[in-house]
């Protein structure tokens, strides 16, 4: 498949060697004999190489689809919430229950490493969440127009004021939740384009979508910040460990000699340590959990990332055979590409092979 014109090239000189053997030229049937050795090793040798080239390829592509699929599965989420300031439950409640049927189905396919499925469904519900929140939007529309111009004017204004308010009380939700804050940012700027406009019907929809998404933020943030709490006090407790806050929830890191160098088989010393880290992960089955596997430098690219995506899934496996449910768990292999030290020496080695464990505590904020 990959190297078929060496290897042709060697057939054709092992079929001169078995001709020449036939007509007893002993000495031309030993030289094709060797010629057409050397090129089948050539052949395989450049089928060997190809092969992982396109192996590599495939991983590559497996990797951006991936990205693309949970970025994906992100905004169907953020458009979904946007909708329920308009009451989408009640103006459109088909379209919602359709986009989030199909965000289910998508983290179920990110799940199970289906992430070209996944990025396919995860777009058709980013699709669903728009066309639930146009709709909301225009029945919501519908019931504002009853009002006079001038309760429309002091709502529409009331509005604004609100979300800039929201906004300077809640500065922490730039950090925690950036894209919700950039959407709410948008709307507030499209809600004071409207007044000027005096567009007050526009203005009142912007400005209380605002509001909405903030205070629905700050709420979720409140509860989820105490189940983080209660995590990482759980988690601190365990040897062996690092546990820090990151952008997207709680990072677990595991590195020093959890692998061997250019293994993946979990050292059992860790074993105890990761029993416990899956009955903290069993208590909390709401959170979806990526497993990212790291390597150092020594060795060929491909081949790392090949080591890391290995490790991440006998990560997932030993947590699965724990209990902890193996749709939550999500591996993925990195391999020398985010190194956390350098991998001059051994020390700074140690450090880079290792797992990422993240708890995705903020990703749909």
């Amino acid at each position: 498949r990959y190297a078929a014109d060496l290897y042709g090239q060697g057939t054709v000189k092992l079929d001169a060697a078995k001709e020449a053997l036939a007509s007893e030229r002993f000495d031309d049937a030993e030289k094709f004999a060797s010629e057409a050795e050397a090129k089948f090793k050539e052949a395989r040798n450049s089928a060997m190489t190809l092969a992982k080239a396109q192996k590599r390829k495939v991983e590559l592509s497996q990797q951006q689809l991936y990205s693309e699929a949970f970025a994906s599965i992100g905004r169907a989420e953020l458009l979904l919430q946007m909708a329920r300031s308009f009451n989408v439950q009640k103006f459109a409640p088909q379209k919602l229950k359709d986009a989030r049927l199909k965000l289910d189905k998508a983290k179920k396919a990110i799940s199970e490493r289906k992430y070209d499925e996944a990025r396919n469904i995860a777009l058709e519900a980013e699709k669903s969440a728009l066309a639930a929140q146009k709709l909301a939007q225009i029945r919501w529309r519908e019931e504002q127009i009853s009002l006079s111009g001038e309760e429309l004017e002091a709502l529409a204004k009331d509005a604004v004021f609100k979300a800039k308010t929201s906004m300077d009380e809640n500065p922490d939700l730039k950090k925690l939740s950036p894209d919700l804050y950039r959407a709410a940012d948008d709307l507030l700027s499209q809600a004071e384009k409207a007044i000027e406009e005096r567009d007050y019907q526009s203005a009142l929809l912007f400005g209380s979508q605002a509001v909405a998404l903030i205070e629905n933020a700050q709420r979720r943030w409140t509860e989820l910040g105490k189940k983080e709490s209660e995590m990482i006090s759980k988690l601190s407790k365990i040897d062996r460990f690092q546990v820090l806050r990151d952008s997207k929830g709680i990072l677990v890191r595991i590195g020093g000699d959890l692998f061997a160098p250019g293994g993946s088989n979990i050292n059992s010393k860790y074993r105890g340590s990761l029993r416990k880290l899956a009955e903290v992960l069993k208590g909390y089955p709401q959170f979806t959990v990526l497993i990212e596997g790291h390597t150092d430098s020594i060795g060929e690219a491909e081949d790392n990332l090949k080591l890391s995506i290995a490790r991440a899934v006998k990560f997932r496996d030993f947590l699965v055979k724990q209990g902890v449910e193996g749709s939550r768990l999500i591996p993925i292999g990195y391999g020398e590409s985010r190194p956390i030290a350098s991998n001059i020496n051994e020390a700074g080695r140690r450090k880079n092979r290792r797992i990422d464990l993240i708890i995705l505590t903020r990703s749909s904020l």
